[in-house]
């Protein structure tokens, strides 16, 4: 599920099921984070224009096309549904200096 209104337009929801990436166009970086990480952010360099295919709740095959934040938003959430989170695409030292972070903050119990 997507919803790049930020809850203000309940009719702005996007469901995908099993999306695939069919088509990408341009690039734009940008800071971006995560649910799973919270309170940390990166730049990521994403497509500025995606098409996705996917079904919708009631099993048809949709594509679903966007740009900029919403083109991020699918290639994110589709990421996760691959494994990967948003730090796959950072620098090795930046996704290192983030994991010992993290294993700070975890030691202190803050997180």
């Amino acid at each position: 599920m997507i919803d790049v209104s930020f809850k203000e337009d309940p009719d702005a929801k996007i469901v995908l099921i099993n999306p695939e990436i069919i088509h990408t166009e341009g690039r734009l970086t940008s800071n971006e984070g995560c649910l799973s990480l919270p309170e940390f952010r990166e730049k990521v360099t994403r497509p500025r224009s995606v098409t996705a295919r996917a079904q919708n709740m009631e099993g048809e095959t949709i594509e679903v096309s966007g740009e900029e934040l919403l083109a991020r938003a699918l290639v994110h959430e589709t990421d996760h549904l691959n494994g990967k989170l948003y730090i796959s695409h950072i620098s090795a030292l930046k996704r290192d200096m983030m994991k010992r972070k993290i294993r700070k903050l975890v030691k202190q119990g803050e997180w």
